[in-house]
């Protein structure tokens, strides 16, 4: 028997490893069909065109990653397939999944928006080097819903994205997010939190995040009723119709941790320039992370009342849970400034 036979009958019974699945630009092999199948546990997207889908559920593993582009040429880009407001590029409920050297684009071919970038109710979900731009939620979280699950995204930037809860992300209660490293600049809420808005039970992480230029009517950066730990921030420039330039901490179960940040140039329309602090906030410690406490700054800060925090009223009404809406007035409950950690008995709720 000829050598190469031999060579042959080998490959025929042990068989190679499968190569990962490739999306590519001809559309013969869609994005939304390889991901329809669990045993692709890898999809390569081919670079220099846009990759279409609409309100795709996921619940397996599978990594999605682009391929590496050549000079001159686009990155992978995934988008809708057509306008469909208050959808989602992907809907996660299960498995672990991630996103990896791509950008995701809330626009479909004809400019229209059409919703989130993706709804986690389980699962795992890893960004990471991903670029998100021009996502437009009606309702909660302008980016992405991250419900029951852990979300982390690592690098890449977010610009230019509009929610009514969150102008970026909304976070649910049960709900984990971490950004790490990642810039962020020119998001929206037409609610509150034009970056992020973390529901009571809910906990985000910022990570060496560099944040600019977000706008509430509450909360201009972030709004939050759950739990905030902020290591490593550069932000400038969020600004509030109502309170909160920077931070809104919304009631007394609200806990926000602050290290190694520096907070310049926010400003409100009624108090609390950089915050209006209603529950527990640490500043330069209880952050957690491996860089350990750090010092924080506050600079350029204006706003009616406070131009840094708002101080304790004498008389402190009954506090009200809440949460705003940009129809009504802020709650009349003001909060203390960041130096008086411990709320009165009569302020807790």
């Amino acid at each position: 028997m000829p050598p190469w036979s031999l060579l042959t009958i080998a490959l025929a019974t042990t068989g190679t490893p499968p190569g990962p699945a490739v999306a590519d630009c001809a559309g013969l092999q869609p994005l939304a069909v390889l991901l329809a199948d669990p045993a692709n546990a890898e999809i390569e997207l081919e670079p220099g065109c846009d990759h279409p889908v609409n309100n795709v559920p996921i619940a397996h593993d599978v990594s999605v990653i682009g391929q590496v582009p050549a000079t001159g040429v686009s990155r992978p880009r995934i988008r809708f397939t057509t306008a469909a407001a208050g959808g989602n590029l992907f809907g996660v409920s299960a498995g672990t999944v991630s996103f990896e050297a791509l950008d995701l684009h809330g626009l479909d071919d004809l400019g229209q928006p059409g919703g989130r970038a993706l709804h986690a109710t389980g699962g795992t979900v890893d960004f990471t080097d991903v670029d998100f731009s021009a996502f437009f939620g009606t309702t909660y979280g302008g980016v992405m819903r991250v419900g029951v699950s852990v979300v982390n995204v690592d690098g890449g930037t977010i610009e230019d994205n509009q929610g009514h809860w969150g102008g970026v992300v909304w976070v649910d209660t049960g709900g984990d997010l971490t950004f790490s490293s990642v810039t962020a600049n020119g998001n929206v809420a037409s609610g509150a939190g034009g970056f992020a808005y973390v529901e009571a039970g809910g906990v985000m992480r910022l990570f060496a995040v560099t944040a600019s230029e977000h706008s509430a009517p509450y909360g201009g950066f972030v709004a939050h009723r759950g739990e905030v730990v902020v290591d490593g921030l550069t932000s400038e420039d969020h600004t509030a119709t109502g309170a909160g330039g920077g931070f809104y901490v919304e009631n007394t179960g609200s806990v926000l941790s602050l290290c190694n940040a520096t907070l310049d140039g926010g400003s409100a329309g009624t108090q609390g320039g950089a915050m209006y602090v209603r529950g527990a906030t640490t500043i330069g410690t209880g952050c957690g992370t491996s860089s350990g406490p750090g010092p924080v700054s506050f600079a350029n800060h204006s706003a009616n009342e406070g131009g840094a925090s708002t101080p304790w009223p004498r008389a402190p009404p009954s506090p009200s849970t809440r949460r705003p809406s940009p129809t009504t007035a802020p709650p009349t409950t003001v909060a203390r400034s960041s130096c008086n950690p411990t709320p009165p008995a009569s302020m807790e709720s």
